[in-house]
């Protein structure tokens, strides 16, 4: 099922691609979204053994690790982002690791950060991957923290305590009573005043006027929309410069054009129409379906990476509410997590022995390890 959904979102972005306003602004975006499915692909044909699928989760691991520590580095050495804002009088700075801006890397880190605590909190996984899934996440939490970006760090919150509730309401009990106290006792006072509303007055105004602008621009086409891409093209082309006294631009004193909506469903609504929008319900659905699935699973070593990727897949739905998700690279973070959730229960089931040749997948019962009783005269 996943799969379907994954070609239904190539081919809607190649459908509204081809006849956009600027066909070759959609290039980065749809090669991105096909190396996100080859990933996907190639996880899905290799990783036939528990150990060959635990590679991929320790590599998953790795980057989280790699990208926490850099984060972490930077804030320490004073290396920020251009996109600070004022807390208290004074200017923080916002940490984005080797990432395109605060957000995208915030995004990132969240995505993978409840696969490491899952891995971290089964003790059927291995040993060392659990310990390294341990750094991965004590490193990732401050380094989201100084990101600072809103959106990833509730996104997640909520994510994690409304799958939770569903699946193991007692734990959710437990994680509401620890992010309570976490937000009230531990948080640093400058993350407690990025979540002042007073704060955020500005900032909701200007994505209000933005996501206005993406369902004019849907208007426009509503069934294949402008192209994937075009959002910052029909937003000059047709709108800014026509209506300037009314439409708002980023940075007053830069004037910048927008370059997406505020919404991973507004932008896919306004660049690819309902036929892009069909196609990334019915995706989110299925990835929600075999996150499910898996969380499901009877080996419990395969229910705990379920329950990880299932937050994780949840925080990117609520995510896609505030923030572009499946056209920055978190999309293929979030293929690789879906693979590794549609593998999982064969992979656990079913490890290759060595009377198994090289490449044999084998189905069916699981053969006894003692010897077969026969049954001859």
């Amino acid at each position: 099922g996943v799969s379907v959904g994954i070609a239904l979102l190539i081919g809607a972005a190649l459908v509204s691609s081809v006849q956009g306003l600027e066909p070759s602004e959609a290039v980065a975006d749809v090669f991105l979204l096909l190396t996100a499915s080859a990933l996907f692909v190639a996880i899905l044909n290799i990783c036939r053994t528990r150990d060959q699928l635990l590679v991929v989760v320790a590599g998953a691991l790795c980057a989280l690790l790699i990208a926490s520590v850099h984060g972490v580095v930077q804030h320490f050495e004073g290396v920020f982002s251009t996109q600070g804002f004022v807390a208290g009088g004074e200017s923080v700075g916002r940490v984005q690791g080797s990432f395109g801006h605060p957000n995208e890397y915030a995004g990132f880190v969240a995505l993978l950060l409840p696969l490491a605590v899952a891995v971290a909190a089964t003790k059927e996984l291995p040993s060392q991957l659990r310990l390294l899934a341990g750094a991965a996440a004590l490193a990732a939490v401050p380094a989201l923290n100084y990101s600072y970006a809103r959106a990833a760090i509730a996104s997640l919150v909520l994510g994690a305590l409304i799958w939770l509730l569903i699946m193991r309401p007692k734990l959710a009990v437990i994680a509401a009573v620890v992010v309570a106290v976490g937000a009230v006792a531990l948080a640093p006072g400058v993350l407690k005043e990025r979540f002042n509303p007073e704060s955020a007055e500005d900032d909701v105004a200007l994505r209000s006027d933005v996501a206005q602008s993406a369902l004019d621009i849907y208007g426009e086409d509503p069934l294949l929309g402008v192209g994937v891409n075009n959002f910052q093209t029909a937003y000059s082309e047709r709108f800014a410069a026509e209506t300037a006294g009314q439409r708002r631009l980023l940075h007053n004193e830069q004037l910048l054009v927008p370059t997406a909506s505020p919404s991973q469903f507004l932008n896919t609504l306004a660049e690819q129409g309902l036929v892009g929008i069909g196609a990334l319900a019915i995706f989110l659905l299925l990835a929600l379906g075999s996150a499910w699935r898996v969380s499901k699973a009877r080996d419990p070593a395969v229910r705990g990476l379920g329950l990880g990727i299932g937050i994780a897949v949840l925080a990117v739905v609520l995510y896609s509410l505030a923030e572009i998700s499946l056209q920055e690279v978190q999309v293929v973070i979030l293929f690789t997590l879906l693979g590794i959730a549609t593998t999982a229960e064969s992979a656990f089931r079913w490890p290759r022995t060595e009377s198994e040749q090289p490449g044999e997948f084998v189905m069916g019962p699981r053969r006894p390890r003692g010897r077969a009783l026969s049954t001859a005269p």
